[in-house]
């Protein structure tokens, strides 16, 4: 399913609809679960989207950094190895 997120962060409609439906399907007639999966569902794809986006980020700061500069990027999360 393709997924489209601008950069304000808003959803494009059919990637909605899909999550909304899924969702709807899977907690039935019962709200409250409905509520708690479309909400854990956005959360997910929005925490992962800001993870994906923060680490392209960070590593297109240190390729542009001379090593030597790289103590004003103190704010900036050197990645971890894994």
């Amino acid at each position: 399913m393709p997924c489209t997120i601008d950069t304000y962060g808003r959803w494009g409609k059919l990637f909605e609809e899909y999550i909304q439906a899924f969702c709807q399907r899977a907690a039935g007639n019962d709200t409250k679960l409905y509520n708690f999966l479309i909400t854990r569902a956005r959360n997910t794809v929005s925490v992962s989207l800001a993870r994906g986006v923060g680490q392209l980020v960070s590593v297109a700061l240190r390729k542009c950094v001379n090593e030597a500069d790289e103590c004003y990027l103190a704010d900036v999360e050197k990645p971890t190895r894994r």
